[in-house]
């Protein structure tokens, strides 16, 4: 029996900037976390699928909006397979539908697949029974994202005493910072051997860095930024997938990142907060070049309004950040430990 058979697949219509960050919706599509919108299509249990670049899986029951290159996969004989067991085996078959993507600069799967995957022989009530443990594992898993989020809520909490609802002085965000220009060779041996940071090593809104590799060992060709540690990496392409990172060494990045260097006025810690806050997505959103591929360009960047506290607040702010940041990263070690052990689960239930 091949998916198919017993469910229905379809994409959604929409293109990523039918979003709107204050919608009464989700809006899926292919990062990790939804976006919003204000109008839905759909109304119903399912899994979805991204169909392009960061391929990932999710469960979502309700009403929702769909990107047109995120597959929905709605049970149709819910006596033969449970949704819930699907969502767990297509999180288990995500490295084959990596290997079966095609495409040059994004790949994609194709509609088939997904329909010609075939289901493991196994009885609806052990379904559930499986079901039922995945779901106890995975909701400790959950307690530890939502551990993060309350430290992302108390920063933010910390944020908005220190500063909103205050008169500060303003400045234009290009005349605070350094944007670097001239790209490297990473083919150089000076450079082949440093880290290479694209847009898809860094995660959409933590900021943490996933998969480093250096220039030589991804096989980069094409001109890259140098950047120091300290930088602020900014991924200009797809402004609301919100991805920023702190760096704290030295190494080389894709041209589709912008690397920032905060000046006096400016700590890096404020500045990267500010470049990851729902009012600089939007603007970021409003002033992307409308193509397939959006994208914020060096002079909306430089035009962006930023208060400019004093810097003793800042430092002060910044201190904060740090501990939350060192906090967050022994969260991250321990959902890593959790992760493997989920996986052993998996794979014990799907290989």
């Amino acid at each position: 029996m091949i998916l198919g058979d017993v469910a229905k697949v379809q994409t959604g219509k929409l293109d990523v900037n039918a979003q709107d960050l204050n919608g009464q919706y989700p809006f899926f599509t292919c990062a990790q976390e939804p976006t919003r919108i204000n109008a839905y299509s759909f109304d119903c249990e399912c899994v979805l699928v991204a169909g392009n670049g960061d391929l990932n899986v999710k469960y979502y029951k309700g009403k929702f909006e769909a990107y047109q290159r995120t597959y929905v996969v709605e049970v149709a004989k819910k006596e033969v397979l449970d949704t819930r067991f699907l969502y767990y085996l297509l999180n288990n078959y995500l490295e084959k539908l990596r290997n079966l993507a095609i495409g040059g600069v994004i790949k994609y799967i194709k509609l088939g697949n997904l329909t010609d995957i075939v289901l493991l022989d196994v009885p609806l009530e052990e379904q559930r029974r499986i079901v039922e443990v995945l779901d106890r594992a995975e909701n400790i898993r959950q307690k530890r994202t939502q551990s993060l989020k309350l430290l992302d809520d108390f920063l933010r909490a910390t944020f908005s005493e220190m500063f909103v609802s205050r008169e500060w002085g303003v400045g234009k965000l290009g005349e605070e910072i350094d944007v670097k220009s001239g790209q490297v060779d990473p083919r150089e041996s000076i450079y082949a051997g440093m880290i290479c940071v694209g847009g898809d090593n860094i995660e959409s809104n933590t900021g943490r860095l996933l998969g480093l590799k250096t220039a030589k060992e991804v096989g980069a060709k094409s001109g890259k930024y140098l950047f120091d540690e300290g930088d602020i990496l900014y991924s200009k392409i797809r402004p609301y997938l919100n991805k920023v990172v702190l760096t704290d060494f030295k190494g080389i990045c894709s041209a589709d990142i912008y690397p920032l260097k905060p000046k006096r006025k400016l700590t890096r810690e404020f500045l990267t907060f500010i470049l990851r806050s729902k009012d600089f997505l939007q603007y970021a959103d409003k002033h992307s070049s409308r193509t397939s591929i959006p994208k914020i360009n060096r002079e909306a960047l430089a035009e962006y309004k930023i208060i400019l506290p004093p810097i003793d607040m800042q430092e002060q702010f910044s201190r904060t950040f740090q501990q939350v940041e060192r906090l967050k990263t022994l969260l991250v070690k321990s959902a890593s430990e959790l992760d493997n052990q989920f996986n052993a689960l998996m794979q014990r239930y799907f290989d």
